[in-house]
């Protein structure tokens, strides 16, 4: 059970490691220098579902417990 909670923190540090990258890298889906204040919806949309599955890792874990 210890391991299965050790990759659990793992695969929640790899979503926020990603999303932060993802976040402050000039390389966007949509860029904010073109499409202005809409450029920023793939960053949001990115850090929102981030959150979802670090929503889901963390429920998993309570069913497990």
């Amino acid at each position: 059970m210890e391991g299965l909670a050790w990759a659990s923190r793992l695969r929640i540090l790899l979503i926020v490691v990603t999303v932060i990258v993802y976040v402050i890298s000039p390389l966007d889906i949509l860029p904010e220098s073109v499409l202005g204040i809409f450029g920023l919806l793939d960053d949001l949309l990115i850090a929102v579902y981030g959150a979802l599955q670090m929503i889901i890792i963390f429920r998993q874990n309570l069913a497990r417990a």
